[in-house]
C-alpha cells in the first residue's frame, strides 16, 4: 500500500479517536442532567425507596422485581406547570437513561414505587423511551462494580405536551430555557 494511503488512514484513525473523546466527555459532563448543571439542585427529593447515597434494593433492579422508585415532591415554585422525572446511570461511559417520566401535573406530591411497572403513573403523565429502547422504568443492572444512579427532578414553566416515546435529548430540547427549579437523589447498586 503506498505511503499516502497509510497517512491519510491514520489521519483518518486520529480523527475518528478525538471525535469519540470529545462525544465521550461531553456525554460524561451533561450526562441526563436536563439543566446540563446550569439549575442549582434546590428541590428536597426524598423517597421510601432508598436513602440519599445509600443502596438501592435489589427490587428495583434487574436481579429482582425491577420496580420503579418511591418519589416523594417537595413542594415546586408557584409557575411550575410540569415536571419531569429522569434516572440515568453516572457511571455508565456514555451515560444511560434508565427512566423517563414528564407531563407530571406539579400538584403530584408522590409517585409511587412501582408505578411504571403497574401502569400507575399520575394522570396525564408520559414516559420517554430509556436507553433500553423501552417506554417504562428499567432498574439498575450494572455490567460491573458499583455505579450511582441519579434520580432527577425538575420544575417546568412549560405544558411540555410532547407524545410519549420521547427521548432524552428532545425532552432536553423541549424543556431548555424552562426549569425553574431541579432536585435529585442517587442510589447506588452493584450486582
Amino acid at each position: 500500500m503506498p505511503t499516502w494511503k497509510w497517512r491519510l488512514l491514520t489521519d483518518i484513525a486520529v480523527l475518528a479517536t478525538i471525535a469519540v473523546g470529545t462525544v465521550w466527555f461531553l456525554r460524561r459532563e451533561g450526562q441526563a442532567d436536563l439543566s446540563r448543571g446550569s439549575i442549582p439542585a434546590t428541590l428536597a427529593v426524598d423517597g421510601a425507596s432508598f436513602l440519599d447515597g445509600g443502596e438501592m434494593p435489589q427490587r428495583l433492579t434487574c436481579d429482582g422485581d425491577n420496580l420503579s422508585p418511591d418519589i416523594k415532591i417537595p413542594p415546586v415554585p408557584p409557575a411550575t406547570k410540569n415536571l419531569v422525572v429522569v434516572m440515568d446511570d453516572l457511571d455508565a461511559p456514555f451515560g444511560f437513561i434508565h427512566w423517563l417520566v414528564y407531563d407530571i401535573p406539579p400538584s403530584v406530591r408522590e409517585i409511587a414505587e412501582g408505578a411504571s411497572s403497574r401502569a400507575q403513573l399520575p394522570p396525564h403523565a408520559a414516559e420517554g423511551t430509556n436507553d433500553f429502547g423501552r417506554m417504562h422504568y428499567d432498574g439498575p443492572c450494572p455490567p460491573s462494580g458499583r455505579h450511582r444512579y441519579r434520580l432527577g427532578l425538575y420544575a417546568i414553566d412549560v405544558s411540555l405536551g410532547v407524545p410519549a416515546g420521547e427521548t432524552q435529548a428532545k425532552l432536553a430540547a423541549a424543556v431548555s430555557g424552562h426549569i425553574l427549579a431541579r432536585g435529585q437523589i442517587i442510589g447506588i447498586y452493584s450486582h
